[in-house]
């Protein structure tokens, strides 16, 4: 930068307003025997004009912003004390601001929470704003986001036994496999309790909720399955036409699949077959009435489960 005829030994800056500062740079009058304060406009690289003159000699001296700040604001540091997942407390926030200006600074917290000393706590989730104000009025806008942390999912392993033909014969239990323990179990819609065994259930779908000693959660199910064939088959039928009794079949108290039903005579004959849903056996084959007696029946089916099963015997057909 041309000097103009001056000679500098240093500068100084003093803060001038919120956005700015002034700098001056330090040059020896002639003779020697006082100072000049010269003006200087660095971003264009300019001497202004000469500000004052000390009637002494001076080489250089401290500026009270050295680094540039003015008396405006900025975030100097920000801590945090970061919550998890679906906390009630919320997060903890402790701001700390920088500024040229003497006095306290106000900080403004969503445009309704004030203090001096920067700290704010349980602070929900989501978008907040932040306005910091000092004592010459100069104010910094900010914004920030307040995110949760979201422990990982634990192993979780589910353990189901079916229901008989009893009720409430069922039961589940659980296996969790995680760092953040204790686990606590919400288990169909009943309360976070610490039990991980759960029985007298009947045959259905549950919800369950898992939650660990961070507040975090995670969402699950167990199946209870009926274990009970309930099958029925009657010892007698009556194939008259009247609309009572005419067929015979098996029946099952619940839906299954893959029946395969077969009735043979005494003799050995298969007489009727059906594979799937039936009506049954009317008494005849091949269009012809079977005679009165015993005959037997073989019913191969699976279980709501999936196992195959295997039933005989005999029944009685009455004309």
């Amino acid at each position: 930068m041309p000097a103009m005829g001056y000679s500098f030994y240093g500068l100084l800056s003093f803060p001038y307003n919120c956005d700015s500062n002034k700098v001056y740079g330090i040059s020896l009058h002639a003779g020697g025997t006082s100072t000049d304060l010269i003006e200087l406009d660095l971003d264009r690289k300019l001497i202004l004009s000469k500000f004052y003159t000390l009637p002494y000699v001076l080489f250089d001296a401290a500026s009270s912003v050295d680094n540039g700040n003015t008396m405006g604001l900025s975030i100097d540091s920000v801590e945090v004390k970061a919550e998890h997942c679906n906390s009630i407390k919320g997060q903890d926030m402790h701001f700390i601001a920088f500024t040229a200006a003497e006095g306290p600074v106000s900080y403004l917290m969503d445009g309704t929470i004030s203090n001096k000393d920067g700290r704010f706590t349980n602070l929900s989730a989501g978008l907040h704003s932040l306005r910091l104000i000092n004592a010459k009025g100069c104010q910094y806008d900010t914004a920030f986001m307040v995110t949760p942390l979201k422990d990982p999912r634990p192993e979780i392993i589910i353990t189901t036994e079916e229901q008989s033909c009893e009720l409430h014969s069922g039961s589940a239990s659980l296996t969790i496999h995680g760092a953040e323990n204790p686990y606590e179990i919400n288990f169909n819609n009943e309360g976070f309790k610490k039990d991980y065994y759960f029985q007298q259930l009947n045959a259905a779908k549950y919800p369950i909720i898992i939650r660990n000693k961070n507040n975090c959660t995670w969402d699950t199910f167990a199946v209870v399955k009926s274990g009970c064939d309930t099958l029925f088959m009657p010892n007698a039928f009556t194939p008259n036409g009247d609309g009572k009794n005419d067929f015979i079949r098996p029946v099952f108290g619940s839906s299954m699949g893959e029946v395969n039903f077969m009735v043979y005579n005494r003799f050995g004959q298969k007489v009727f077959e059906s594979v799937g849903p039936t009506k049954g056996w009317d008494g005849r084959m091949g269009g012809s009435a079977q005679p009165p007696g015993s005959y037997a029946y073989i019913i191969k089916y699976k279980s709501i489960s999936g196992i195959g099963k295997f039933q005989k015997g005999t029944f009685i057909l009455i004309r």
